[in-house]
């Protein structure tokens, strides 16, 4: 089974009849959809990755070359500001560090050495993946990776006005690696073997920023260069022909009928990946931009962006589903009564140190020491592994940072925060980090233990003005640490003293909205083990403002918790069920003079409360507190919280609990075991995506029962050695290929 591309052309050059074969392979591994698989994944997969292999045959001979492209292989995302979206680093150098050298180190055991074609842009947009995508390749220092930028837009023009000139600006150049890596020869003579005569040495991979138009361009160029050495190897052109096709009719006829294969490949590739044809394939086709081209790509590129924004996200849940990974209760638990008896087998427990922060910096920049804040762990016996932090207006809360704020203060924060908490021997890391309007949340961990988190990712909800907006809602980071689940929402709900019932609805939204896509399906805040539910969640005390203030003056903390809306609301179970806080045995954190230790004297004269807050799930087990507390340090007009535990984290050999399963499934079910018992179209999350399922005994969405059990949506990938891929003429003389319509 393969999805991507496959299209012939036949022809005649120099009386010769040359069939022309182009077959693309989209990987499986890391497959999706623009805005939901893109970058790289924890095992070194990218988005949008293709092997493209041409295939020529003539002269009882057959050619291939094989050029790869992929996603900047770097974790990044983009996000949606002011109607256009933003390229963001998404984890930390020292995160995205290993899977690129496990990408890489893929590639070359497929294919050898490796030349980097990077075609993005230095403009702001792309810089940010651009300048990553360098420093980690200069890091590596592998002498079988090469490396070449070429600005694609500055080169040869957004519209490609300056594209006849591409192969002086760009081909000219790694002619001579091309040469090198040379292509694939085999021929066959007549009641003889198969010949090999050489191999393809290497691979072109050529990436932008989504690996379609621009990526799709410089490929076919590339190709075409190739096509010449193949039809040399062949016999078809002499040895001392030039790098390109001549005038001639046979190959002009030729190179005609290679750009429109290369052209319909890249619009299957980006239909496949976006909805849309790809861009530039007018380019291919006319050979220059043409009125028409120009708004055929623009009708493309805004039919795209409505197609991501709208569809993205459905499609990735079909994908999901056909490739095994939906959120199927039966994939998750089939094996997990039987195995929980045996757990010790194949687990191991460990003990992690969590430090929770929350501050409502009112926009203010940390302009004194927050030691006071960060080094408040006692009597924890070991120091932090991991801190999380979440804030609450990182900027100010104009309606220009709403809808479009700006990170500089919070990129500040991170920095003093850094400071803080490494030590020559403990040094930490921004794992990862993200913004909404004024909420913020980061992510720090030990550099050294950087390569243990996994499927590191955050999850916003907008609450403000109806959804829209950021002023209001919650950030949860999610990351699977050896075999365990942690999910850390950090909110702003509902601000005044009345507003309890719109900040219990805010909390409900936050819960029954947010997921999390995993290699397993997708996950839930309820579903990971251990849940962190903090920030200015905004309750209030329900007591006389002068009367709060005489019993803070008596530090009368259990008369105020009593008192206290949260407690109150989680009493009656309408929200935080399963949760649990520590009394808070601390002043109330709201609200001060702004930078004072002075309760509320404007005029509004506000009640002081704890509105920042810290909770964890009670269902997790394997949890202890070891302090709740505040931290006097005078910025804003709230004081920070935070809160440190240690975390029981199961350390899981993967190797020994998949022997268990495969044991268990084997009693069980016998050699009669399908992929039809992993999916039930009873489950109301499949239903919802075929119409046809519509009782427990519903026919299974995908029967593979008479595959091998490993099979894979990826064929073979031998290009470079003796095999051809996957198309394979050694046995049987090839069919006559037609020109494609």
């Amino acid at each position: 089974v393969m999805k991507g591309f496959v299209s012939s052309y036949s022809t005649a050059v120099e009386g010769h009849r040359v069939d022309l074969v182009l077959v693309s392979r989209m990987s499986r591994e890391f497959a999706g959809t623009r805005y939901t698989a893109r970058g790289v994944n924890d095992e070194g997969h990218v988005g949008n990755y293709v092997e493209t292999e041409q295939i020529v045959i003539a002269n009882r001979g057959l050619s291939s070359f094989v050029q790869v492209r992929g996603s900047v292989p770097v974790f990044w995302e983009q996000r949606l500001v002011r109607g256009k979206y933003r390229t963001y680093l998404a984890r930390a150098r020292e995160a995205s560090r290993g899977a690129f050298e496990l990408h890489f180190k893929d590639i070359k055991a497929r294919y050898g050495p490796v030349f980097i074609v990077n075609l993005l842009s230095t403009n702001e947009n792309e810089k940010p993946v651009l300048d990553e995508f360098e420093a980690l390749w200069q890091a590596a220092a592998d002498s079988d990776i090469d490396y070449r930028l070429f600005d694609f837009h500055v080169n040869v023009g957004k519209a490609g006005q300056n594209y006849a000139q591409l192969p002086l600006l760009l081909l000219d150049t790694v002619q001579q690696r091309l040469a090198h890596f040379d292509v694939f020869n085999r021929v066959e003579q007549p009641q003889q073997q198969p010949q090999t005569l050489t191999t393809q040495r290497g691979v072109f991979r050529t990436n932008c920023l989504d690996c379609l138009d621009r990526t799709n361009v410089v490929q076919s160029r590339l190709a075409a260069r190739a096509l010449v050495l193949q039809l040399k190897s062949l016999g078809v052109l002499p040895s001392h022909h030039q790098p390109d096709l001549s005038a001639d009719y046979g190959e002009r006829m030729l190179a005609e009928g290679h750009s429109s294969l290369w052209a319909a490949n890249g619009d299957a590739i980006s239909i496949g990946y976006t909805g849309t044809g790809a861009i530039k394939s007018s380019l291919l086709k006319a050979g220059k931009t043409t009125l028409k081209g120009m708004l055929d790509d623009a009708s493309k590129s805004l039919q795209r962006t409505l197609q991501n924004m709208v569809y993205d996200e459905l499609k990735q849940d079909l994908i999901d589903v056909f490739l095994g990974s939906a959120a199927l209760d039966e994939v998750h638990d089939e094996h997990a009564e039987p195995l929980q008896a045996r757990r010790q087998e194949f687990t191991k427990t460990e003990t992690l140190t969590v430090f929770v922060g929350t501050f409502n910096v009112n926009g203010k920049p940390p302009n004194t020491s927050i030691d006071a804040w960060l080094g408040n762990v006692a009597p924890s016996p070991s120091p932090p592994d991991v801190y999380v932090i979440g804030f609450q207006e990182i900027v100010g809360l104009t309606s220009s940072n709403v809808w479009n704020a700006d990170e500089a203060n919070l990129r500040i924060w991170e920095t003093q925060i850094l400071q803080a908490i490494s030590t020559p021997e403990r040094k930490f890391c921004v794992l990862r980090s993200h913004q909404l309007g004024g909420l913020a949340i980061s992510l720090f961990v030990l550099i050294d233990d950087v390569a243990f988190y996994r499927q590191v990712d955050v999850r916003m909800a907008k609450l403000g003005f109806g959804g829209f907006s950021g002023n209001k809602g919650a950030l949860a980071v999610h990351f699977g640490l050896h075999g365990t689940w942690f999910v850390f929402v950090c909110a702003h709900l509902a601000a005044g003293q009345s507003s309890v019932a719109e900040r219990n609805k805010d909390y409900q939204e936050i819960i029954n909205t947010t997921e999390f896509r995993t290699p397993k399906g997708k996950m839930s805040i309820p579903q990971h083990k251990y849940v962190f539910f903090f920030g200015d969640l905004n309750y209030r005390i329900a007591l006389d403002n002068q009367l709060v203030r005489r019993h803070i003056a008596t530090q009368n903390w259990h008369e105020l918790y009593d008192n206290d809306q949260l407690l109150q609301e989680m009493e009656k179970q309408t929200v935080f069920v399963g949760f649990a806080e520590a009394p808070p045995n601390f002043k109330p954190t709201y609200k001060f003079d702004p930078g004072s230790d002075i309760y509320d004297t404007s005029e509004k004269s506000r009640t002081p409360a704890w509105c920042d807050r810290i909770l964890f799930n009670l269902d997790s087990g394997g949890i202890r507190q070891f302090n709740y507390c505040s931290a006097p340090i005078l910025i804003s007009d709230h004081k920070p919280v935070s809160a440190v535990f240690a975390v029981s984290v199961d350390k899981i050999n993967e190797q020994t609990k998949a022997m268990l399963q495969r044991e268990y499934a084997q009693q069980q079910l016998g050699s009669e075991t399908r992929l039809s018992t992993l999916i039930d179209l009873s489950d109301s999350r499949v239903r919802s995506r075929a119409s046809s399922a519509s009782s427990q005994n519903a026919t299974p969405l995908l029967d593979f029962a008479s595959f091998d059990s490993d099979w894979t949506l990826d064929p073979p990938s031998g290009s470079t050695a003796s095999a051809t891929g996957l198309l394979d003429f050694a046995e049987f003389p090839p069919p006559v290929p037609q020109r494609s319509p």
